[in-house]
């Protein structure tokens, strides 16, 4: 069995340094999107063996990218951001909360409103 390097981590390294790192700095980690950070990881991952070609290297990642488990990773992604867009757009989670906070009695409104955030984050995904 071969041996694997630690510099085969450095990607990851990458990905979690950007992301964690502008999310500490800014105190918002919504403040650089998740792709970005993907992204600067695929490129150290892309640059860091000079004994491929780019062709090569693109062969390599799109090979990985085609395994079905990714590609049913990648589709659920796309899915639940397209429908929070949409709801959000269409005031939906507004709507709900109005909806829910007008039949609730004020003796619950604070359970009603944990409810209310728990059906509106499962239904964005």
């Amino acid at each position: 069995m071969e041996q694997g390097r630690l510099r085969a981590l450095l990607p990851i390294g990458v990905f979690l340094v950007s992301f964690l790192g502008m999310g500490i700095i800014s105190g918002d980690f919504n403040h650089m999107p998740t792709v970005v950070g993907f992204l600067l990881a695929l490129m150290t991952a892309f640059f860091q063996d000079r004994s491929l070609n780019f062709d090569e290297k693109i062969k390599v990642i799109t090979k990985g990218v085609g395994d079905e488990n990714i590609i049913t990773m990648c589709l659920i992604f796309l899915a639940a951001g397209g429908f929070s867009g949409a709801v959000k757009a269409a005031g939906g989670a507004d709507s709900t909360v109005n909806f829910c906070l007008s039949i609730l009695p004020s003796s619950v409104a604070v359970m009603g409103l944990m409810l209310i955030g728990c059906f509106i984050s499962l239904s964005m995904g």
